[in-house]
């Protein structure tokens, strides 16, 4: 992930993967009104919409999709998403090591799966595509 901010010196507790809900594809106008920290577009583009802050206690990360052709929930991750996703949390991790890896819907209610995918499964099983290579 590159980034020229320096993240702060912060107690985060969880880092927390979401789905945007909406079509992979969807263009957001007005990324500054999402309450992710950072997002990733199906092309595997990350984006800091928010920076962390020194008071913060998660960060979170919206993955667009999460709503198929039909408008059903879904997992819609593409392989691009799952390489910048594995890799971003690589980098957050290295910085703020005491914090736990976590879906949305495992520390809130949430009328849909969210982010429409085992966390502990998927971390578990993750093979990165340079890896998948040699």
């Amino acid at each position: 992930m590159k980034t020229n901010r320096r993240l702060p010196e912060a107690k985060i507790k969880h880092i927390v993967i979401h789905n945007t809900a909406t079509s992979p594809d969807m263009l957001f106008r007005d990324k500054q009104l999402l309450p992710y920290h950072f997002l990733i577009a199906a092309s595997g583009k990350v984006t800091c919409i928010h920076a962390v802050k020194r008071d913060d206690t998660t960060v979170e990360i919206g993955i667009a999709g999460g709503i198929d052709a039909t408008g059903t929930h879904a997992d819609t991750r593409t392989p691009e998403q799952c390489d910048t996703l594995f890799n971003t949390l690589i980098y957050l991790t290295e910085h703020f090591p005491e914090a736990t890896i976590a879906g949305a819907d495992e520390l809130a209610p949430f009328p849909f799966a969210n982010p429409g995918f085992c966390i502990p499964k998927w971390l578990n099983d993750y093979v990165p595509s340079f890896l998948e290579m040699a």
